[in-house]
Parts: structure tokens; sequence; C-alpha cells
């Protein structure tokens, strides 16, 4: 069953990076071929990734799919929900503004998004201090002594 986002946040364009764009492009080609084998059969609903008839995917397959593709690929068991978590904190990590990482995560506040990734933002205090030591290091001072 599709439900809509919790919030109006939630509703939100996310762009992707031109390789992503590339790989869907041809999945939708893909998919086209699909279309034409299914025929009749084929229900329309403007997925991205159905079942073989148009239908949505159901949870025990996606989720198969899903552990498949890991193994395959040397990838680590990792949950699929923690894909979010994971992406949103490296976001973070790399020193993504938090405005643009709420905005991705379709939180209403940034608030909600430095409560719940707040772990990635610990290392942020470091990293001033170190900018700011790069910053000043090289002006020289004299001490004055007594």
């Amino acid at each position: 069953m599709l439900v809509p986002p919790k919030t109006k946040a939630g509703r939100r364009l996310i762009k992707l990076g031109q390789g992503t764009l590339d790989r869907l492009a041809k999945h939708r080609d893909e998919q086209e071929l699909q279309k034409e084998a299914s025929s009749a059969r084929w229900e329309e609903n403007d997925l991205i990734f159905p079942n073989t008839i148009g239908k949505p995917m159901s949870i025990r397959n996606m989720y198969s799919d899903y552990k498949r593709l890991l193994n395959e690929n040397g990838l680590p068991d990792i949950n699929f929900y923690a894909l979010r978590h994971t992406s949103l904190s490296f976001l973070l990590d790399m020193g993504t503004p938090v405005n643009t990482v709420q905005k991705r995560a379709g939180h209403s506040k940034a608030s909600v998004t430095t409560d719940t990734y707040g772990h990635s933002l610990a290392h942020s205090e470091d990293e001033a201090a170190e900018r700011l030591e790069e910053l000043i290091t090289p002006v020289a001072v004299k001490l004055l002594s007594k």
C-alpha cells in the first residue's frame, strides 16, 4: 500500500548524481522490455522498481533481491533501513551543511536532523579547532619575556 509522507517536508525532490541517473535510464529501458514481455498483464503504476507485471514489489522479494545483491557484490550485510541512516551520516561526516542534509532526509526542522545524527557531528568541534589552528599557525608571534 502506498501512503503519503508523514510531513510536508517529506514530499521533496532529491538530486542524484549523473552515474545514478545513467543507471536509472538503463533500468527504464530494461523495464520497457519487461512491459512488452508482460503485455496485457502489465499494470501501470508509475513505479521505478515494480514486480514483473508492474505492481508494487512484495517486501519479501525486495528484501531477498537486496540481500542477494549485497552478497554478489561482496558488500557487508547491512539492514535495509540502515542505508538511509548511513547515507545521511556520510553526508554530515563529509561536511555537508545540516540544512542540506535536513532537506534530503525530509525532516521538517534541522533540529530533527541534528538530534538524530548528532554522532556524525561530534567530530566537527575537533575539525573546527584544527581549521582555526591551520589558519593562525602561519602567523609569527613573538612572546613577551618577563
